[in-house]
């Protein structure tokens, strides 16, 4: 099993057996790392309201997470031609029609079993 590191970790740990990505697999690579940074997200704010009792405050290492997160998904959309410019536009597009949409509503959709809605 092998997992996509940040380049610094060769600091860390010299000695880490590891080869180096082509670049044509970074897209995949950097998919994976989105899905296990946003695992680790839902791990930490799951430790702090699920598995807690009383509940913690988990906040710097939820926030640690988010950034992780965040770094991985710019990671991702550099491997799209002018992909960091067009997620731009996209975002400007979005908040120009709809607003900055921050799930501030808290609506929460009831999704139905098939053949009950």
């Amino acid at each position: 099993m092998e997992k996509l590191v940040r380049d610094q970790i060769l600091e860390i740990e010299p000695n880490l057996p590891h080869r180096i990505a082509e670049p044509h697999e970074m897209k995949l690579l950097l998919a994976r790392k989105l899905v296990e940074e946003a695992n680790e997200v839902l791990r930490e704010v799951l430790n702090e309201t699920v598995f807690c009792n009383p509940p913690q405050d988990n906040t710097p290492r939820i926030i640690a997470e988010a950034a992780d997160l965040i770094m991985a998904m710019y990671g991702f959309v550099g491997t799209i031609p002018d992909g960091e410019k067009r997620l731009n536009q996209v975002l400007d597009a979005r908040e120009k029609a709809e607003g900055l949409d921050r799930f501030s509503k808290r609506i929460v959709m009831q999704i139905l079993p098939p053949g009950r809605g």
